[in-house]
């Protein structure tokens, strides 16, 4: 679990437009939110790696399921890599940086907004 606050931190964007006229709109019409999302990655495993192994069907080359983000795959090519991606995927481009003939074996991937340390959770 991250050390950063999650869930309803909202000091950072108070006195932003967009914020305050989504939260007059809310306000103003009784409206709940639930956001599940900020749910799914507390259980063990991670509820969207777990979701995103599966649907890639890479469990089985996961390091850890303590760090889920981390998996050894048969050696591939960059780019292959990146098309196995935008198939399994379907999304219509890949962005890769660096020699697409170069060797991979390690993947790391960062799935959804959260930074895992690289920036701000709250975002």
């Amino acid at each position: 679990m991250s050390s950063v606050p999650r869930g309803n931190a909202t000091d950072w964007l108070k006195n932003t437009p967009v914020y305050l006229e989504k939260k007059k709109l809310i306000e103003s019409h009784g409206i709940a939110i639930w956001r599940y999302h900020d749910s799914m990655p507390m259980v063990q495993p991670d509820g969207i790696y777990t979701g995103l192994w599966k649907e890639i069907d890479w469990e089985r080359y996961l390091v850890s399921k303590d760090n889920p983000w981390i998996y050894e795959i048969p050696e591939t090519t960059l780019a292959d890599l990146a098309r196995f991606f935008k198939e399994k995927l379907s999304v219509g481009v890949v962005r890769i940086v660096g020699n697409p003939d170069m060797k991979v074996s390690r993947v790391g991937i960062l799935v959804g907004g959260g930074s895992l340390g690289l920036g701000r959770e709250e975002i």
